[in-house]
């Protein structure tokens, strides 16, 4: 039965609207102009459907092969996997923190993994 004074499910949030025209598109879609591609991306790093952009296909096919180009050479990434929407100009040595990811970007002192290499070294011994 349909009950209509339940309020439906929640909807998920339009997303904002990047608005450009299909001129724009082809003089500025390049695979170095990361900024202006990124428009073109979910939050997810998947691109974004002809019917949502409303350009040509000619536009969505540039902007399509711009951004795999990009992402072959290693500009843009392939996914974001879920942890955070791809923003230019922020690396992830700048987001990831140490106790989130395990990892550490600052060199460490010699510990006990470098004494064990050394202690493998061959030592120079003079013959008399």
């Amino acid at each position: 039965d349909l009950d209509l004074t339940r309020p439906a499910a929640p909807r998920n949030p339009p997303r904002p609207q990047f608005e450009t025209s299909t001129k724009e598109v082809l003089r500025k879609a390049d695979f170095r102009n990361v900024r202006f591609l990124s428009n073109f991306l979910t939050e997810a790093g998947i691109i974004i459907k002809r019917s949502q952009t409303k350009i040509s296909a000619k536009a969505q096919r540039k902007v399509a092969r711009e951004i795999k180009t990009a992402r072959a050479l290693g500009l843009m990434p392939f996914t974001t996997m879920g942890k955070k929407p791809f923003m230019f100009g922020r690396s992830a040595e700048e987001d990831a923190s140490e106790e989130e990811y395990g990892y550490d970007f600052v060199e460490k002192d010699a510990g006990p993994e470098d004494a064990v290499a050394d202690a493998d070294a061959v030592p120079d011994v003079e013959t008399a």
